[in-house]
């Protein structure tokens, strides 16, 4: 989706907006390294505890994915937005901190796609492939149409927002359907099932 946003800016607005962009866009990969790098090694464990039906595990490992998430998101947050301008500056120099407003809905997006990826991660090693590409596909589009919407009036502010909006929404449909596939109760004294 991130490239989307890219390609589309150009086209629809100018390239310094694409710098902004891609200034702001940089600086937020920290946010999502830790997870790529996590789920390298533990989409196969994903695999393996659903081959050997080890639910329980299954569930604790995406609950110790997700607090990794938060706890590389949370304080990263805490840090970027009340010093965004000067963060900015400091990496990119005086001459980028129109980007720094950019860098906070960027921000926002990284957090949420940090959070998703183990959801992710989980639908493909539990066969759920369908549910991944559908809610991929729906955000892709989604995106794409918002950034024609955004683009042309609001340049990288609008590419960020629509970044922002698909990347919650992602979040939100992985997470339900791996909440009503693997954090269902059964009724029964509120037994996870």
């Amino acid at each position: 989706m991130s490239r989307t946003d890219l390609v589309m800016l150009a086209p629809f607005s100018n390239m310094e907006q694409v710098g902004l962009y891609g200034a702001a866009m940089r600086m937020t990969y920290v946010l999502t390294f830790p997870q790529v790098v996590l789920m390298t090694a533990l989409s196969p464990v994903f695999s393996d505890l659903l081959a050997r039906g080890l639910v329980d595990q299954v569930r604790r490992q995406l609950v110790r994915s997700l607090l990794v998430g938060l706890a590389i998101s949370v304080p990263f947050m805490a840090i970027a937005l009340p010093f965004r301008d000067d963060i900015v500056a400091i990496v990119f120099g005086a001459g980028f901190t129109a980007a720094a407003p950019v860098f906070v809905v960027l921000a926002i997006a990284q957090a949420a796609t940090a959070l998703s990826i183990p959801c992710g991660a989980l639908l493909v090693a539990a066969g759920s492939q369908r549910a991944f590409g559908t809610t991929n596909a729906i955000a892709l589009a989604g995106n794409v149409g918002i950034n024609l919407w955004l683009i042309p009036q609001l340049g990288a502010q609008g590419a960020a927002t629509a970044t922002a909006l698909c990347s919650l929404f992602l979040l939100a449909s992985q997470a339900e359907i791996v909440r009503r596939d693997f954090f269902r109760f059964s009724g029964q004294k509120g037994e996870v099932v």
